[in-house]
């Protein structure tokens, strides 16, 4: 082999170990930030490694075999079918960058057929008729580089044109790379021209060009590097600017929380008490907005309360405080109120503008507004206290007839001989049997597999028919019931899935939830041990959900339970997440597997880049803390393809399933089994 040819195939050798490193280290990165472009960039490289390999070979072998011998124009054919290969794979992942969206199946396998089919026709050119070695080299050669040069290039210009201004030093470095290998690669086609116009041989310094080449791969593997850690870095600071914000406002209307609202009012008692004036909390609540869920739905609901939000928030003073206390209910702390008077006068104004009509879409709807007061100093001395009196004057309003107005004035606070009743009847419920699990299956976004089943209560009330949790949990917490509750939804959840195992649907796993009392409960962990032997479920076949609220209640002994349960095998899930405010110190350390976006969020997608932009930071979060993300509450079809583009792992909602009885329930896995023995899909 002549000294030339020689470094030509050391430096082809090098660059394909360098590619090949570089293919490992995208698959590497791609496990971990399950980016589909980095894969689709890892065949690119794995293409340009077999294009070296095999074109070191067919130089190995030019000595003893003629050009046109079968086995090096099958060495040539490979060589650039991977050659164009590596350009189609480049393209494919700068589409997905620009798009923000993976390239279809069939769209991918088309163009790369195309790429393979174009590199492969090219060896064969002139084959039997002939040809000038400089034409052979400008259509081997000469056009594979311009093509590889133009694809480096339009893939830098893509990633630039996404992210030049936020002005990531990474992206930079790996664009500069890229625009470098494309002009290195653009020169070859050059070198071409000059041998077609009559140049006596191939410039000499084009024999070290592969050692360019290896720092060029070298440098983008850096910029890849640089980009990637900057981006997760990004995302957690946004995550955790977004949970420090959701921590003391309410994501659906942006609207103070209750926290913020007794921190606001604390504040304002103090001035108040030093002045001598007045202060009033005011509670508003939207009569109509339960009619507007159940009949536009509940996205109507939504949009009528952030446009009412939005009227308060113009109406108000620049040192008052507006809040969403949940569901229909608004609040205010109005300070330096110099009357009762004035405060009623306040509060009427506010009636009149929140009870003008509303356009939702193609309904205009109108609401009255009802409304409680308490004033500071003669209705109380606190904040807690005045927030629940002015609550009593709102509910007296309400029983009274809609759009009225009731003040606290000293007026007492019993206990309804209702809520007597229903404490006894909610006593006797389990013994009586009225009480039933529903389960809702949580999907795979990327199969489509069914994985799991959340283990849902019910309560078939002999008056009042089927309640959900929030209609008698919170009656049952104060009862201290919550403890027999949640074991006997625990041992019924593990008893249905073993059943279910043992009709061939052994992937499944069941979550089941946790009250605050239940999860501090001494013997916890002796009898999940129990019901799992009982049933005979392997451990990892268990989640336990855990709210984010109680979770962060006592972080030190939410630690030591839930490495406990981990020792045993069981997995976790922080349920809720958003609703309550998780230190990422703190998060990093909880042995958790599964976080679960609260449906609060997930409602708001596609109404607005704020809620899409919330989502991507969670999602991202819980990657970068090596979580599996499932997205609660998905309703339509426009909130899931903006998860699966934010790459979430699960979700459950009522698009998929409603909460289903057990036999319902069961019918449906097996159905979906019988139909593809192989994978459970949702339908």
């Amino acid at each position: 082999m002549p000294g030339g040819s020689a470094t030509v195939f050391a430096t082809y050798l090098l660059q394909a170990a360098v590619a090949v490193l570089l293919a490992t280290f995208l698959v590497v990165f791609h496990r971990r930030y399950r980016r589909d472009h980095l894969l689709h960039w890892a065949w690119s490289w794995w293409a340009l490694a077999v294009y070296l390999a095999t074109g070191a070979s067919s130089l190995a072998l030019a000595t003893e075999l003629g050009p046109g011998h079968p086995l090096r124009l099958a060495l040539s054919s490979l060589s650039l079918a991977c050659s164009y290969l590596q350009a189609g794979w480049l393209l494919v992942g700068a589409w997905e960058i620009a798009r923000a969206l993976p390239m279809t199946q069939r769209r991918i396998s088309l163009w790369l057929v195309l790429a393979a089919a174009a590199g492969a026709t090219s060896s064969m050119l002139f084959v039997g008729v002939g040809g000038t070695g400089a034409m052979r080299f400008m259509v081997r050669v000469g056009i594979r580089s311009l093509l590889t040069g133009i694809a480096f290039v339009a893939a830098a210009w893509v990633i630039w044109r996404v992210s030049h201004r936020e002005g990531r030093m990474g992206r930079r470095v790996l664009c500069g790379a890229f625009v470098a290998y494309g002009l290195q690669q653009a020169q070859y086609f050059g070198a071409a021209l000059l041998q077609l116009q009559g140049a006596s041989a191939f410039p000499r310094y084009s024999i070290y060009l592969g050692y360019v080449e290896v720092f060029l791969q070298a440098l983008i593997a850096l910029g890849i590097t640089i980009w990637l850690l900057e981006e997760e870095q990004l995302r957690v600071v946004t995550a955790s600017e977004e949970l420090e914000r959701l921590a003391f406002h309410d994501p659906l209307t942006g609207l103070a929380n209750r926290k913020l609202l007794l921190d606001r009012l604390q504040q304002a008692l103090a001035v108040a008490r030093r002045s001598g004036e007045g202060l009033a909390v005011v509670v508003l609540d939207l009569d109509r907005l339960k009619v507007v869920n159940e009949t536009l739905g509940y996205a109507a609901g939504d949009e009528l309360m952030r446009a009412a939000a939005q009227r308060l928030k113009q109406e108000i003073r620049d040192g008052d405080t507006a809040a969403r206390l949940g569901g229909h209910e608004l609040a205010l702390v109005l300070p330096s109120m110099v009357t009762e008077p004035a405060l009623a006068e306040a509060v009427e104004r506010l009636q009149r503008r929140l009870g003008e009509p509303y356009e939702l879409r193609v309904h205009q709807v109108v609401t009255s507004i009802s409304a409680g007061t308490a004033w500071f100093p003669s209705d109380g001395d606190d904040g807690e206290t005045l927030l629940r009196r002015a609550s009593a004057s709102l509910a007296q309003a309400r029983a009274e007839g809609p759009g009225l107005r009731r003040s606290w004035a000293g007026q007492a606070e019993p206990l309804p001989a209702r809520r007597m009743a229903e404490e006894a009847r909610l006593r006797q419920a389990l013994p009586a049997g009225e009480l039933v699990l529903y389960y809702q299956p949580v999907v795979s976004l990327a199969s489509g597999n069914m994985v799991c089943l959340e283990a849902l209560l019910r309560w078939q009330h002999p008056e009042h028919g089927l309640q959900n949790p929030g209609q008698f949990l919170p009656l049952a917490e104060s009862l201290g019931l919550t403890d027999g509750l949640d074991l006997w939804a625990l041992r019924t959840a593990c008893r249905e899935l073993r059943h279910l195992h043992a009709e061939g649907l052994a992937e499944l796993r069941m979550a089941v939830n946790l009250s605050a009392r239940t999860f501090r409960h001494p013997r916890l962990l002796a009898t999940i041990t129990e019901a799992l032997m009982t049933s005979g479920l392997p451990a990892d076949s268990l989640e336990l959900e855990v709210t984010e609220t109680v979770a962060m209640q006592d972080v030190e002994s939410t630690r030591n339970v839930l490495r406990t349960l981990k020792e045993v095998g069981i997995r976790i899930a922080l349920d809720d997440f958003g609703t309550g405010y998780s230190s990422l110190s703190y998060l990093r350390t909880f042995p958790i597997d599964t976080l679960k976006i609260d449906q609060s969020f997930i409602r708001d997608l596609g109404h607005g880049p704020e809620a899409a932009a919330l989502t991507a930071a969670m999602v991202a979060l819980g990657h970068s803390l090596h979580l599996t993300v499932v997205a609660e509450g998905v309703e339509t079809e426009e909130q899931r393809m903006i998860l699966r583009r934010q790459q979430c792992d699960q979700m459950q909602g009522f698009l998929f399933a409603r909460p289903l009885p057990s036999e319902a329930c069961r019918e449906l896995l097996l159905n979906l089994q019988s139909r593809s023995p192989s994978r459970l899909r949702a339908v």
